[in-house]
């Protein structure tokens, strides 16, 4: 399942990659934010900035997924890359159970808006479940976008708050 989000901001794209990229962005988040959010590692690989964290979804799966994937929530590691050049993002989701079965990826561009003061996010989303039983490799899919789209509203809404803040 391929989807994609669109957001704007009030600043230009360069604050806004600046900002989201930023350990204290990311710190502040988590304390507001409904899922649990934990920084495990970050700084440059081979030049490029990075971060590695662990989230777990406030979520409840429902108990037929749940006995499948052998977990009562969401919980994964979530690897992200930022490069201010390109203006843009990329992640992609590390699950702690069935690593060989999952495959979820995204990637952020922070383009100009309309005016110079404004930031345009497109971002583009892959998620591929792989199980025996096809269905409910599709339902997975859906809960698993449901949760970034709801993940991806949240911090919008933040970023703009810190944002606006900023002034």
């Amino acid at each position: 399942m391929r989807f994609e989000l669109r957001y704007s901001f009030q600043h230009s794209p360069d604050r806004v990659l600046e900002l989201i990229a930023s350990r204290a962005f990311l710190d502040a988040y988590a304390v507001g934010s409904r899922d649990e959010h934990v920084f495990l590692e970050g700084g440059l690989r081979e030049g490029i900035p990075f971060r590695r964290y662990r989230v777990v979804s406030a979520s409840r799966l429902p108990a037929p997924i749940a006995r499948v994937i052998g977990m009562e929530r969401f919980f994964y590691e979530l690897e992200e890359t930022f490069d201010a050049v390109r203006r843009q993002s990329t992640w992609h989701i590390i699950p702690p159970k069935l690593a060989d079965r999952v495959y979820i990826v995204g990637t952020s561009h922070y383009s100009p808006g309309d005016t110079p003061d404004r930031c345009d996010r497109r971002t583009e989303v892959e998620v591929r479940i792989t199980f025996p039983i096809e269905m409910i490799g599709t339902q997975i899919e859906k809960l698993i976008a449901q949760e970034i789209r709801g993940s991806y509203e949240q911090e919008s809404a933040f970023a703009s708050r810190l944002l606006a803040g900023a002034g």
